[in-house]
């Protein structure tokens, strides 16, 4: 389903809280997180201004990627939302 791969950035097993990557990443001055789904892969990206704030996210932005607490609520609100943006907020 479209949208459905920003489900990874509700949260995870360490850090279960919605925001919380996107907030220790704007501390290292990124610009994000992203992620989209192509016909043959889903991506996900980030940006740091430099090694050492890369270097401090990446175990926090994998465990994101690899062990996601995805809810049934997290998914109806990206369903909402993909459908029609103005029903989540």
């Amino acid at each position: 389903m479209p949208g459905s791969s920003s489900l990874v950035f509700m949260g995870s097993e360490k850090y279960p809280h919605k925001g919380v990557l996107d907030l220790l990443a704007n501390r290292g001055f990124s610009n994000g997180t992203n992620a989209w789904t192509d016909t043959d892969h889903t991506a996900y990206t980030i940006s740091t201004a430099g090694e050492q704030g890369f270097l401090q996210l990446l175990p926090i932005y994998l465990d994101h990627i690899l062990y996601p607490t995805i809810t049934d609520a997290g998914y109806v609100f990206y369903v909402l939302w993909f459908v029609d943006p103005s029903n989540v907020f």
